[in-house]
């Protein structure tokens, strides 16, 4: 198997390469708002943020229930998809004050008991207090020379055979390696790397 960055980069375009492939159209830049589908984005709730994708049929049906507004399923600019996409800025600007009576926590459960794929958008401070994200340890403590205990970032990726942070140390303070590499990396003898040091060139 092989694969790199770029390509996996260009297959992430999806919607937006196949509407240049197919259409020879360059996609606009829509924020968090999906091309083909609406209401799919971010909303701003009475608290915070949150993303619903509901730009399908019966999720755009269950997603006006939620809010309580039904009426918007049948209205004849949003009934359907191409009716909703043409009128993207009337429906959103009659959601975007639906759903900003709601606080995050309250319409995600609302949302998920209708089976509506959302989801918060959190900050640092509740991806890092996230049960899971602590469970999976993405989040470790490193000991530094100067700085004592440190928080820093966990591996992705983990293995049953070992623990990809078993050994992790802080970054070296300024300097502090600076022997070893010359030895290693350049072969410098410790007569040479005296004299630099004596020179005042290390």
């Amino acid at each position: 198997m092989e694969t790199s960055l770029l390509e996996s980069e260009v297959a992430f375009l999806v919607n937006a390469a196949l509407e240049y492939l197919l259409l020879g159209r360059e996609p606009e830049k829509w924020g968090s708002e999906h091309a083909q589908q609406v209401p799919y984005k971010a909303f701003r709730t009475a608290d915070g943020w949150a993303i619903v994708a509901g730009g399908f049929q019966n999720l755009y049906e269950a997603f006006c229930g939620v809010i309580g507004r039904a009426d918007l399923a049948t209205d004849p600019r949003f009934k359907d998809m191409p009716g909703r996409v043409t009128n993207r800025g009337t429906l959103y600007a009659i959601l975007d004050a639906e759903v900003a009576k709601f606080a995050t926590a309250d319409l995600m459960a609302k949302l998920e008991a209708a089976k509506v794929p959302c989801a918060p958008v959190n900050d640092m401070a509740k991806v890092f207090s996230n049960p899971q994200v602590r469970h999976r340890k993405m989040q470790v403590t490193l000991t530094h020379p100067a700085y004592g205990e440190v928080p820093s970032l966990g591996a992705a990726a983990k293995y049953s055979a070992f623990d990809v942070t078993e050994g992790w140390t802080a970054p070296p303070l300024l300097g502090e390696d600076t022997d070893g590499v010359l030895a290693d990396w350049l072969a410098l003898p410790e007569s040479e790397i005296a004299r630099l040091r004596a020179a005042h060139v290390l």
